[in-house]
């Protein structure tokens, strides 16, 4: 029992430093990302998943020019999904779309936030600039995607 209030507590710790740092470097926020899926999955303990983020945290400064890329193309997947957003739109009620405008207005709205197949994408979280996502797979944190 005190085992699992000890992970509770760090996986909260954790998820609030993640959505804290959404407001840091979009590296910062992957490496942070990566070191919750351990806490999430293992119930690895906050001074361990810290050490892990600061390892990750090197990792995500080399991928740096793969995230670039991974966001241009999914800037290109969203600009040739549009017409078919626009079309599923179509059918939502109007307090439905209402409600999404609101949710666009505040940055808070991404329906697919991956350039990455489903199923491939990290289950840790997302730092697109909105609340964590439980199943992000966000590959460039970048706004837009």
């Amino acid at each position: 029992m005190y085992r699992s209030i000890c992970i509770l507590a760090a996986s909260a710790a954790l998820f609030t430093t993640s959505v804290k740092a959404q407001h840091g470097s979009d590296a910062e926020q992957h490496a942070k990302a990566r070191a919750a899926a351990y806490v999430q999955a293992l119930g690895v303990d906050a001074a361990t998943a810290e050490g892990m983020a600061k390892v990750y945290m090197e990792g995500e400064e080399q991928v740096a020019p793969l995230r670039e890329k991974c966001a241009e193309i999914q800037a290109e997947v969203n600009k040739a999904m549009a017409p078919y957003d626009e079309k599923a739109e179509g059918m939502l009620t109007e307090e439905q779309r209402n409600k999404l405008e609101a949710l666009k207005k505040e940055g808070k709205w991404q329906p697919a936030a991956s350039c990455m197949p489903a199923g491939h994408a990290p289950k840790a979280g997302c730092g697109d600039h909105g609340a964590a996502k439980p199943a992000g797979g966000c590959c460039a944190g970048k706004a837009g995607h």
